[in-house]
């Protein structure tokens, strides 16, 4: 079967198709923060960030205006990192799910972060059988419901 370089008169080939650079995405709320990856939370993209300051001297921020999360880059250790991370996805899980009135406050937030983050950490088989049975859905649907 004929494809379509070979319908073309001839002397007016196509061009190849270049391939673009993908981009890392820039921080839109604190300048100098390098981007780590991206993760989607209910259908909802949400791009992770690492810096070296953030304001309040805090450890990590969530900005739901631009469904950005922001980590600080130096922690005590990589679990206390892990932690931070946990902590702002749960704020996100919150913000993006859950209605106002039944969202997260940061005790919670900091209670379950802790406490799952630890929980996975000393029970490497309950890890194992949990994200054993946790698979991507076709069936899934791509935007969240609105509440």
């Amino acid at each position: 079967m004929a494809n379509d370089e070979s319908l073309q008169p001839p002397g007016t080939r196509l061009p190849a198709r270049r391939r673009r650079a993908g981009r890392r995405p820039r921080p839109r709320n604190v300048k100098g923060a390098a981007y780590q990856f991206s993760l989607a939370i209910g259908g909802y993209p949400i791009r992770v960030f690492s810096a070296s300051l953030l304001p309040d001297d805090t450890q990590g921020l969530w900005y739901p205006e631009a469904h950005e999360i922001y980590v600080l880059e130096d922690s005590p250790s990589a679990m206390g990192y892990a932690d931070r991370l946990l902590h702002e996805v749960l704020h996100a899980i919150s913000t993006l799910l859950m209605i106002e009135e039944d969202r997260l406050t940061e005790r919670q937030t900091n209670t379950i972060s802790t406490a799952l983050l630890d929980t996975l950490a000393r029970n490497p088989e309950f890890r194992t059988r949990l994200l054993g049975v946790v698979t991507t859905s076709e069936e899934a649907p791509a935007t969240p419901e609105a509440h």
